[in-house]
């Protein structure tokens, strides 16, 4: 059901969430996007994280995912940006190639790795990407220079 057979985004909720709540993994990834954006009801990143982790659970990749995207972006202060890198890693392992290509770019990011070490790291998701399909990775391994300044430059 979308928006365009059912213009009451409540209702669409309401469906996805009864789907969820007896285990439907797509049903709790969905109702997590409801909770966490607000759409059809109130924000609650908290009660979505609770449905994105329901359906890792069952391995869903899109789950792993957006538990990654939340770690990334500190709706989980507690919680070190390791965890961020565990979920995309987890989404990419269950064939969702921008799982690999964000464990990449958060590793090249962590500045309290040495350059070497996380250049060395960034490229292994990078390649398990662009082996997956992910476009912008094989761009990026693709180009005639040191990954260190082709990345700045994707960055850019």
């Amino acid at each position: 059901m979308s928006l365009k057979e059912n213009p009451d985004p409540q209702k669409i909720f309401d469906i996805y969430k009864e789907a969820a709540d007896i285990g439907h993994s797509e049903s709790q990834v969905k109702t997590g996007e409801a909770l966490f954006y607000g759409l059809g009801v109130l924000k609650n990143p908290e009660t979505a994280f609770d449905y994105y982790q329901k359906a890792a659970l069952q391995n869903n990749p899109e789950a792993y995912f957006q538990l990654g995207t939340m770690y990334e972006h500190g709706y989980q202060l507690l919680v070190p940006l390791e965890k961020a890198v565990e979920y995309f890693q987890r989404a990419g392992e269950l064939g969702l190639s921008e799982g690999w290509f964000k464990a990449g770019m958060l590793v090249f990011d962590d500045k309290n790795m040495p350059q070497s070490l996380r250049i060395e790291k960034a490229e292994a998701y990078f390649r398990r990407a662009a082996l997956a399909g992910h476009e912008k990775a094989k761009d990026l391994l693709s180009k005639n220079v040191p990954l260190f300044d082709s990345y700045r430059d994707y960055r850019r």
